[in-house]
């Protein structure tokens, strides 16, 4: 009740009263500029409220389906209210501006989903780019002269991992898999695993991937 307090409103007042008393706040009259520093101080009271975006966006969560890499998520000061972004898996994905041909400003969040897992790698990252494609797994390569290039720097930040590196990303957005370098001798394997993973599956290791499993959201 702090924001329709300060307003002058209370439970049985008239209609006309009510706009009688919210039109005080137009005022050069010091009913109005009470009404006015109340009115900020309720709004102030609830930033908390509206503006609490580590639930909204700093949610974490370990499953059998996430491929932990070791590292905890970074939290706040506050982490109801303060947001770090972070690719720790089980993380959604962080929003960094990107440029496409045709769209020089685009977010990273527009790149991944569409009902498909999405391989994020940069320059070094040919492996995982192979190993991806074999796994029916769609992949974006993101650097100076590639498919998507990072002007302001802000994936290069956010990302957590070399450019070489790699983040697979679930159709609801949220990270499954990282790797912070450059993979290993079988990319195929390290990846094919995390796939396997997120679906809850055994696949025997004779058995060749099913691209079309990978359509919808586990």
């Amino acid at each position: 009740m702090a924001i329709p307090s300060a307003l002058g409103l209370q439970p049985g007042l008239s209609a006309d009263d009510g706009d009688r008393r919210m039109h005080a706040r137009f005022t050069a009259t010091a009913e109005g500029a009470a009404q006015r520093a109340a009115l900020a101080d309720a709004l102030a009271q609830q930033d908390a409220n509206f503006n609490a975006l580590g639930i909204e966006l700093g949610h974490h969560y370990v499953s059998d389906g996430i491929t932990a890499d070791g590292e905890s998520a970074p939290r706040g000061a506050d982490p109801e209210l303060d947001y770090v972004p972070s690719t720790t898996p089980g993380s959604p994905l962080p929003h960094a501006w990107v440029a496409r041909a045709g769209h020089p400003q685009i977010s990273t969040l527009d790149l991944v989903g569409h009902g498909r897992f999405t391989l994020l790698t940069g320059i070094g990252g040919e492996r995982w780019r192979d190993a991806a494609a074999g796994l029916g797994v769609d992949v974006v390569v993101i650097g100076p002269g590639q498919e998507v290039e990072d002007p302001y720097g802000d994936w290069a930040e956010a990302r957590g991992t070399d450019e070489a590196g790699c983040v697979l990303v679930r159709p609801d957005h949220h990270v499954a898999f990282r790797s912070m370098h450059a993979p290993g001798l079988d990319a195929t394997a390290e990846l094919g695993a995390a796939v396997d993973r997120a679906f809850a599956r055994t696949r025997p290791a004779d058995l060749e991937p099913h691209p079309e499993h990978l359509e919808t959201t586990p």
